[in-house]
């Protein structure tokens, strides 16, 4: 990837900002503690993009930007105070250089999620693009969305915590009682798939979905919603008289 000039890197989400302000500053900005030793490198804000190319530090947009994305890294444990150093001296944990280098935990943008149905699309977007912090949030909400339209199409609703009995109860029945407009096996492969997704990606996750670690994990829950929202869509059509 070509370095971003300052015009472009302003702009860009937090995450993607975030993610180039530590490839920037480890490439360009002078050790301020020796040893050299990556790890031990120390950051100050104020000279992270001071040898930057193309970057004018001193302009207050770029002081702003770089004073959201360290913020953004700080909370997201990324980068961390500096023991022994005063306020405002920065680390990076190891945490931090996992996410430079590991593709899967590349910044989230706009493009891993382009193909996601545009309703899952909407309600996720803000969310999955704060990062790590907010995968969790994200999955929940698609899932809820989904859930959500099942209950206005079917006229039905559920009771709390018995939401894959209800989907299987849905789309193994005709309506009025239910959404199964197919004859068998097409519905039975509807049925499981509704379940099975449900209890995958929401029921389990509910407990267990490690949120701040897995983007691929969030990812796979986003494109599973998604593929139950477009089956809702034949469905709809099938409905339509």
């Amino acid at each position: 990837m070509s370095e971003p000039k300052q015009a472009d890197w302003v702009s860009m989400p937090r995450p993607v900002k975030s993610w180039w302000l530590l490839k920037l500053a480890e490439k360009y900005c002078p050790n301020s503690t020796p040893p050299t030793d990556r790890v031990d490198r120390t950051y100050h804000p104020g000279t992270m993009l001071a040898y930057a190319a193309d970057f004018d530090h001193n302009s207050r947009e770029v002081i702003e930007q770089i004073q959201d994305a360290v913020q953004w890294l700080t909370s997201n444990g990324f980068m961390l105070q500096a023991p022994s150093q005063p306020d405002g001296i920065y680390l990076v944990s190891g945490k931090g250089y996992e996410y430079l280098e590991n593709k899967f935990i590349l910044p989230p943008t706009v493009d891993d999620i382009q193909n996601l149905h545009e309703l899952i699309y909407e309600q996720v977007k803000d969310k999955y693009l704060l990062g790590q912090s907010s995968y969790r949030a994200a999955v929940t909400d698609a899932f809820v969305l989904t859930l959500d339209r099942v209950k206005s199409m079917s006229g039905q609703q559920t009771s709390n915590g018995q939401d894959v009995r209800f989907l299987r109860n849905i789309f193994s029945n005709a309506p009025p009682a239910g959404l199964m407009t197919v004859p068998s096996p097409k519905s039975k492969t509807r049925e499981e798939l509704f379940s099975g997704n449900y209890a995958a990606y929401r029921n389990v996750p509910s407990h267990t979905f490690d949120g701040s670690e897995s983007k691929k994990l969030c990812l796979d829950a986003l494109h599973a919603a998604s593929s139950l929202m477009r089956v809702l869509d034949e469905i709809q059509t099938e409905l339509t008289p």
